[in-house]
């Protein structure tokens, strides 16, 4: 695992130089401390930070084919590299290094841009083919790892992280219209933009073709490519599915053990977890690593498992016999890391799961390993979340005459009965409604929070076409596979997976997510959504699939997962300092925000508290965000226009 940094000349005429490659690998250095490498051509330069995880000793990158006519650098691990080894030692391939990575370029060799289909990892790499004089760059296709891109006109520069990128954009650094509008809806950015103006990330599973002035955009994988669903693993209706979802995911936690450094378990007490702990215990011989954070009780009476899983993970790393560690950390604590723990985002992304992730990162690092596992991905691809039981209430409404429904609405919205939202939504396709798991602002309240002219800026956007385009596949299936497909394709890559991959790096660690095996998310996603959401219990064949590698009392708690006490901290003991640094005349984002409605947000009754906290949380993390660019020199948001403070352009 590492940082990489790529710069692609468009013209032989503008050369590439060594020291901007120098300055985006100081920009990354956190994320790959071990070692760094350059290979720098007339036209193309490649560099990376290196994180030494597979062939320690001789995984150096870039890293070379036979005759030193293909060149990679690339961040991640390719899982099934042993076997796609042993088929190209066949063919008649040498190799130098025992990296994983080194199968790549001589899978490019023998299968040209068809290698992408037979890797099954995650990565982001940047491959130079010096006779053809062309470069391919490619991103994998669950989107565990990132990859941005600034064009210049001149130059295309690609890396890991935004830190190195910002400062080659050309024009004034300003916000990107539908980027802006696409944070406040979904708490992140779907698609290839960001929030700022000229700042772009490839999507899961696309590559990009540069040739001189020409640039070839693609899909080897997913919704958008011709050969969706016939790749790694196809349905086959004569087997146990119970016993095939077992045995995928005993192999894909199996697959991604890490002998050669030390590793562990980011363990909450939960399913996902406890099933990578379970499955390493069965299989590895050697005491596996778990780490837990919690927090101390807030201020506001809650429900303890609304702020600390402590007691459960305990109870499981003592079932399994781990070398277990677990921290507990105050409000204050959280507060005062706050800043960093932002500020490592490459883009703001609105989900305060990054505060105990970030918490547990460093606690895993400070304890030496260099691999952390972690169960994300099961809940998504198995509706494992609570948002999905709605399509039970939605599927019993549907029986009912539109014209019924309709007046039910009327009546509801008039009354203000809490049903009023699921009745509007059997009204419309999922994409019309749809917001995703970590759904925030709606377009009212984001018109009612915004300053006027900011508003008209961005009312025509509609951040719902990412949701139609996605479902597009499967727009005539039921509106549970609806859904998924969007939380699959877009809250995965670009909200869990852009943040583990920010803060797990920030502390020089790898994050390894074993239940998105490409094998495990093709069998997940063609199959039944009964199999899935069945009495009202999601994962349902997952949890039929541990059964007897996890005890019964892990199988049937409620989901977990790391609790935040979000909404206790937002309305006490953050209060002051979230009012004082949104209001501040000197924010970063001041002129964005009606002062006023902030204010009136912590109005909120105490059964809409959680919600409002979540808006509350989006409106800090992107002034947090924008805070942190600014300290480190990356972007001037803002500029005097006639005296009057005004955002620098929603470009």
């Amino acid at each position: 695992m590492c940082g990489i940094a790529v710069v692609f000349s468009k013209s032989k005429f503008n050369p590439i130089e060594e020291g901007q490659l120098r300055h985006m690998l100081c920009a990354m250095e956190h994320r790959g401390p071990d070692n760094k490498g350059i290979f720098i051509d007339k036209t193309v330069g490649l560099a990376m930070n290196r994180l030494a995880i597979t062939g320690v000793e001789t995984g150096d990158q870039p890293i070379w084919n036979e005759n030193e006519t293909v060149v990679l650098v690339c961040n991640g691990e390719i899982y099934n590299h042993q076997e796609l080894r042993d088929q190209l030692q066949k063919e008649g391939h040498s190799f130098s290094t025992d990296s994983d990575v080194e199968v790549i370029v001589h899978l490019y060799e023998q299968y040209g841009i068809k290698c992408l289909e037979l890797l099954n990892g995650i990565f982001a790499f940047a491959l130079w083919d010096q006779e053809k004089q062309c470069l391919l760059v490619a991103r994998d296709a669950m989107g565990v790892k990132p990859l941005y891109y600034v064009d210049t006109g001149t130059h295309i520069f690609f890396a890991s992280e935004t830190h190195p990128l910002i400062r080659h954009i050309q024009q004034d650094v300003h916000f990107d219209v539908q980027g802006y509008s696409d944070y406040h809806t979904f708490r992140f950015t779907p698609g290839n933009r960001t929030t700022l103006h000229g700042l772009k990330k490839l999507r899961p599973a696309q590559f990009l073709i540069l040739k001189e002035n020409k640039i070839n955009r693609g899909f080897y994988w997913g919704p958008q490519s011709d050969n969706f669903h016939s790749i790694h693993h196809r349905m086959d209706p004569t087997r146990n599915q119970v016993e095939t979802v077992r045995n995928l995911l005993i192999d894909a936690v199996r697959n991604q053990f890490a002998p050669e450094v030390k590793s562990g378990i980011l363990l909450s007490g939960g399913l996902d977890s406890s099933a990578i702990l379970a499955i390493h215990h069965q299989f590895c011989q050697e005491r596996p690593n778990t780490f837990t954070v919690s927090f101390e009780r807030p201020g506001i009476p809650m429900e303890r498992d609304q702020y600390s899983e402590i007691d459960h993970a305990a109870r499981v790393a003592e079932a399994f016999h781990s070398n277990h560690i677990a921290e507990v950390y105050s409000a204050r604590e959280a507060l005062e890391a706050l800043p960093s723990i932002i500020g490592s985002l490459s883009e703001p992304i609105a989900d305060p799961t990054i505060i105990p992730l970030w918490f547990v990162s460093r606690l895993a690092s400070q304890e030496g390993c260099k691999v952390v596992f972690s169960g994300e991905g099961l809940d998504e691809l198995f509706n494992g979340y609570k948002v999905y039981k709605q399509t039970y209430w939605l599927r019993a409404l549907q029986w009912m005459p539109r014209f019924a429904r309709q007046l039910a609405h009327t009546l509801s919205q008039r009354l203000q009965l809490p049903a009023r939202g699921l009745l509007k939504r059997t009204l419309s396709p999922p994409w019309e409604w749809y917001q995703g798991i970590g759904s925030v602002f709606t377009s009212e309240e984001l018109k009612q929070m915004l300053q006027k002219e900011i508003w008209e800026l961005i009312q025509n956007e509609n951040p719902q076409h990412h949701v139609e385009k996605l479902m597009q596949p499967v727009r005539n299936e039921s509106v549970l596979k609806q859904m998924t497909y969007f939380d699959v394709f877009a809250w995965l890559p670009e909200n869990t997976f852009m943040k583990s991959d920010n803060v797990t790096m920030a502390h020089s660690l790898e994050l390894r997510v074993p239940f998105v095996d490409l094998r495990l998310a093709e069998y997940a996603l063609q199959m039944k959504d009964n199999l899935k959401l069945r009495w009202g219990t999601g994962k349902w064949i997952v949890k039929k699939a541990m059964k007897g590698l996890l005890p019964d009392w892990v199988l049937k708690r409620r989901k977990a997962g790391f609790p935040v006490p979000l909404t206790a901290w937002v309305f006490h003991e953050w209060k002051d300092f979230i009012l004082t640094t949104l209001l501040d005349p000197n924010a970063s984002t001041r002129g964005l925000y009606k002062k006023e409605e902030i204010v009136k947000l912590y109005e909120a009754s105490d059964q809409n508290r959680g919600r409002v906290a979540r808006l509350i949380w989006t409106l800090l993390t992107f002034e947090l965000w924008c805070q942190a660019k600014k300290a480190d020199n990356e972007m001037p948001f803002y500029k005097e226009r006639a005296g009057k403070p005004s955002p620098s352009g929603l470009g």
